[in-house]
């Protein structure tokens, strides 16, 4: 299973035009309110997101959960999408390390590398784990 093959499914029932135009993960994932013309409902997009996490990364779901919750409740209390685009725009970069093993492991062991008492491992560590979030939310973001 490709992780675009359920993005592709529901952006070909939103918006043809729209989905003819773009890679259906960068629809999806740019939400920017509610009702947008051409753009899937948010709990279509979040359900497509959980789909993913639980492909990829099922020991994740937990966290997804509360920081959807987090997001939605942070929106209510903000009146504003900023927290449910900035979930969205998290969790498509960490599917989109998480569905390339060899990718995800670069970072996971970035991530230990970070408690290494050599400053010079360290520094690499955080070049390397910038280096492939970046990529992830350039990959989100279409480019």
């Amino acid at each position: 299973m490709t992780l675009t093959a359920p993005y592709a499914q529901m952006a070909r029932s939103t918006n043809r035009s729209t989905a003819k135009r773009r890679p259906s993960h960068v629809l999806l994932l740019c939400v920017t309110s509610p009702g947008a013309p051409g753009l899937p409902h948010a709990r279509a997009v979040a359900a497509a997101l959980r789909q993913a996490v639980a492909a990829v990364a099922p020991s994740r779901l937990p966290e997804f959960f509360q920081e959807i919750q987090d997001a939605f409740t942070q929106a209510g209390d903000e009146d504003s999408v900023f927290p449910i685009r900035h979930f969205y725009q998290r969790w498509g970069a960490a599917i989109a390390i998480e569905r390339r093993p060899s990718v995800a492991a670069r970072l996971h062991a970035a991530e230990r590398a970070l408690a290494d008492p050599d400053p010079a491992v360290r520094h690499q560590a955080v070049r390397e784990a910038a280096e492939i979030i970046q990529a992830a939310y350039r990959e989100v973001a279409g480019g």
